[in-house]
């Protein structure tokens, strides 16, 4: 706790429930950030006060390029944290993975498309620990690229990151992800093989696009 700047009193009765769990995650333990266990839909339940205020605590804190404050100024969409972001860009111009989180808050504040290209690296990149990392933010692409990116990365030599393709797939086939305990509803094979069908391309990006 000593290390973020966030001085201020969250037991005070005057922050809600949702307040008090954006604040707990990103400045008490961000352990379940980490691994996407948390419901983020405290963004969406603060009051205008305590979003105001959720910004200025998130931005105070860029500096220490931690990737779940970095995410959280995308999420809350401030627009002040930009002049930060472009400069932790720089300051980060070697880290290709700090790039694309950095890069993913960037766009999700103003829709910079530059990101789609970084994207692109990343579905062509031989880092597998890399991909695996990032897997998610592929869905970040425009529909038809996205599908076009997960299929290519069927033909991936890294087992998991075919499997990451393959759960999405079938997410966009038929609007669920897979049961952990029980195969995919589409195999590797049948999207192989109907990799220039339109009608399914057709539906998966219709699919894609709905899930937005």
């Amino acid at each position: 706790m000593d290390r973020y700047k966030a001085d201020i009193d969250i037991n005070d009765k005057k922050y809600s429930k949702a307040f008090r769990d954006f604040y707990h995650h990103h400045f008490i333990d961000s352990f379940g950030l980490g691994r996407n266990e948390v419901d983020l839909s405290f963004f969406q339940k603060m009051s205008i006060s305590e979003l105001d205020l959720a910004k200025e605590l998130i931005r105070q804190n860029l500096f220490l390029k931690y990737v779940h404050i970095i995410k959280a100024a995308g999420d809350l969409k401030d627009e002040k944290s930009l002049p930060i972001l472009f400069d932790l860009q720089k300051k980060c111009k070697d880290d290709f993975s700090r790039i694309l989180t950095i890069s993913q808050a960037i766009w999700k504040i103003n829709g910079d498309n530059k990101y789609y290209n970084l994207l692109h690296k990343l579905v062509n990149s031989q880092d597998v620990i890399l991909k695996q990392a990032h897997f998610e933010q592929i869905m970040d692409m425009p529909a038809d690229n996205c599908i076009n990116s997960l299929i290519k990365l069927l033909y991936d030599e890294n087992a998991l990151v075919v499997k990451f393709s393959l759960n999405y797939l079938n997410l966009y086939m038929t609007n669920k992800f897979p049961a952990v305990s029980e195969d995919p509803a589409y195999s590797v094979d049948y999207f192989k093989n109907n990799q220039n069908n339109k009608d399914i391309l057709a539906n998966l990006i219709a699919n894609k696009n709905a899930s937005r």
